[in-house]
């Protein structure tokens, strides 16, 4: 049986417990090489139940992790978290074997997000893993399809800005429409119609982060994110698709320090992925991200105009 995780059984963990399978669930960190908790923040890493002790201690309520015992040491385990409100969580452990209590897990951890106010559930898989199928039975409906790619930068002499300049607070609105003219309709459907889903749904990052946009004829074309994960960027990048011509300089300019990079590349960014590919990158696993809606979504009356 599912029950919510406590200090008694993260002592149980690290007196001999023993996880079953291996994690289904990769955060965005992850990916980028971070780990420690919490999954967004930089620091050293901590063998499972370790990690699990020092959450159970933890007296906020952003977020859990639910587990089930086989025996008297064997466990299954699922944690989720807050992304950037309350409102959006995301699971970044699901330890499981196919048969056994994903389910439970899942439907035990939605329900507990929903008690925090959260009205939407992210988890990111493997493509093809095995355990998508249960996972799906769980009501977690795939999103859109991510290819990982990884490969290095080179350092280059000071260049002109060009048509970029450092992201503004006051830039917010136009990056939203930005994002609602470069993603497709059925993915905004999951990560946020309105401004207000669109915020919620954004991915924790850390403070070492680098922003900056470009503008053409009036209008914001680029966004670009770096941060800085402790063993290298995980970079971001949306492009207008009435801008193509800005794709390659922006680029260039996010590849300018000689360090690793990961971009985690939506698959309706194929552009993006072609150029990263010509440029030495190599794919290092493909991704499905599923949602999973848990109460009904609030219509607001106003909602943040987006371009036609």
């Amino acid at each position: 049986m599912a029950q919510l995780l406590h200090l008694s059984d993260a002592l149980r963990c690290l007196l001999g417990g023993t996880v079953q399978g291996t994690n289904h669930a990769f955060s965005r960190a992850w990916l980028a090489g971070q780990r420690g908790w919490p999954p967004v923040r930089a620091g050293g890493w901590l063998p499972l139940p370790a990690a699990l002790a020092r959450e159970s201690m933890d007296p906020r309520t952003d977020h859990a992790s639910w587990i089930a015992w086989q025996g008297t040491f064997r466990y299954s385990l699922a944690s989720a978290c807050a992304r950037a409100t309350p409102r959006v969580w995301e699971v970044h452990r699901l330890y499981a074997v196919q048969g056994g209590t994903s389910g439970e897990l899942l439907e035990a951890l939605t329900a507990h997000a929903g008690q925090q106010g959260a009205e939407r559930l992210f988890l990111r898989m493997v493509e093809g893993d095995p355990l998508a199928a249960e996972v799906r039975a769980s009501q977690f409906l795939p999103s859109f399809s991510e290819v990982l790619l990884v490969g290095e930068g080179r350092s280059s002499p000071p260049q002109k800005p060009g048509p970029f300049r450092p992201r503004e607070a006051r830039d917010e609105h136009a990056i939203f429409q930005l994002y609602s003219a470069a993603t497709p309709t059925a993915v905004r459907q999951s990560l946020g119609m309105t401004l207000d889903q669109w915020r919620d749904a954004s991915e924790c990052h850390p403070r070492q982060r680098e922003e900056w946009v470009a503008e053409q004829d009036g209008k914001l074309c680029v966004w670009a994110a770096l941060d800085w994960r402790g063993r290298g960027y995980d970079a971001r990048l949306m492009v207008h698709p009435d801008c193509p011509e800005l794709l390659a300089q922006a680029v260039e300019r996010a590849l300018r320090r000689s360090a690793r990079y990961t971009w985690l590349v939506p698959e309706y960014q194929e552009p993006l992925v072609r150029l990263l590919t010509a440029r030495g990158f190599r794919e290092a696993g493909r991704y499905t991200m599923l949602m999973k809606a848990t109460t009904a979504r609030v219509k607001h009356p106003s909602l943040a105009p987006v371009e036609a």
